[in-house]
């Protein structure tokens, strides 16, 4: 293996770059719990209204046809 592919790591900044990564997963998964806890859930769903003069042009199809 050939040494040119691979560049010389500075220890320290492996180590700042790691725990910054750390720093920013830790930071998402907080915002997703408390995003979580602040979405209301407790809201009715709202029924979606059809037009009466709209025609049906799918099929019903039932698993227990005689």
């Amino acid at each position: 293996m050939s040494n040119a592919y691979y560049s010389v790591i500075d220890p320290a900044s492996a180590r700042r770059q790691f725990r910054l990564s750390i720093a920013i997963v830790v930071g998402m998964a907080v915002g997703a719990f408390v995003l979580g806890f602040a979405t209301p859930i407790h809201q009715a769903p709202k029924a979606t209204t059809m037009d009466d003069g709209a025609a049906f042009t799918g099929r019903l199809v039932s698993l227990f046809e005689k």
